[in-house]
């Protein structure tokens, strides 16, 4: 992470930071860290920023500074509200309390619904001079084109996996078994492999790594026909690109909540409904 840090200074010091970043990958920690460093850089006086001395950053530090508007989304999509984004709009227009720029950190962007996407999208396009955006989100593929194309995307390196073989071949067997499931709406199926993660969140999340990983290479497959295994490319021909989109989203989204020690039971219903339902496109 200090690397992506040291990158997003250096392009702010030599003028060609992007007045909206987005910051994806990492863990929710990861992303959160960082945004509030970028938030802090972005309000000291030092010509170094930060310094970690001036009023700004030891406010910014305190969680304090007026001048640095958080807001986050929840666990599901739509869970960033429309008004929340108007809120945002509104308050953007207000001069900045005490430092140069006005920085609204948005957590969790990914749980924007398309209309609270377009909303944000009229103030990147236009922002007052003061005002600066950092985003964050598992992946960027949760955010609509026309958001990508206004700001510059960040990711954070994502954390070692220190699973052991056999865990990552438990995980792989019942990732392709899910994926395969929903693939022909084998409803019933889905959910009893998915029982096994209601006491063991850490091969819930394991599983979802897995099938995340399959889903990218079969749309990588799939796109640009390339060679695979023969189990990514049995997942290829079972689902259309925009399905695999969704399902990597899925397990993206359900890699937060994870990690958000969310309500495992609520979890695992959660995510069998997204993978099963129109919400993510059903084929």
């Amino acid at each position: 992470m200090e690397k992506v840090l040291g990158q997003i200074l250096s392009d702010l010091q030599n003028g060609k930071l992007s007045h909206a970043v987005l910051l994806e990958g990492g863990s929710p920690e990861d992303r959160h860290e960082l945004a509030c460093s970028v938030a802090k850089a972005l309000v000291c006086s030092a010509q170094a920023a930060p310094c970690d001395a001036c009023s700004n950053c030891i406010k910014a530090n305190a969680d304090a500074h007026p001048d640095i508007l958080l807001y986050s989304g929840g666990a599901t999509v739509g869970s960033f509200k429309v008004d929340t984004v108007r809120e945002i709009r509104r308050l953007a227009s207000v001069l900045p309390n005490e430092a140069e720029r006005k920085v609204f950190v948005l957590e969790n962007t990914q749980a924007m619904a398309a209309g609270a996407q377009n909303a944000l999208l009229k103030i990147l396009e236009e922002p007052p001079y003061y005002v600066h955006f950092v985003l964050t989100c598992p992946s960027q593929s949760a955010m609509l084109d026309t958001v990508l194309s206004r700001v510059t995307v960040y990711t954070c390196p994502q954390e070692q996996n220190q699973a052991d073989t056999a865990d990552l071949e438990k995980a792989r067997t019942v990732a392709c078994s899910i994926l395969k499931n929903v693939a022909v709406k084998k409803e019933w199926d889905v959910l009893k492999e998915t029982a096994q993660f209601e006491k063991d969140k850490a091969f819930f999340a394991l599983c979802c790594q897995e099938m995340r990983s399959l889903a990218e290479l079969a749309l990588v497959n799939k796109v640009a026909d390339l060679p695979a295994d023969e189990t990514v490319e049995q997942i290829s021909s079972l689902f259309p690109k925009s399905k695999l989109v969704c399902v990597i989203d899925v397990c993206a989204n359900m890699l937060d909540s994870i990690q958000s020690n969310l309500n495992g039971n609520l979890l695992i219903t959660l995510f069998c409904a997204q993978l099963l339902t129109d919400q993510y496109g059903r084929i």
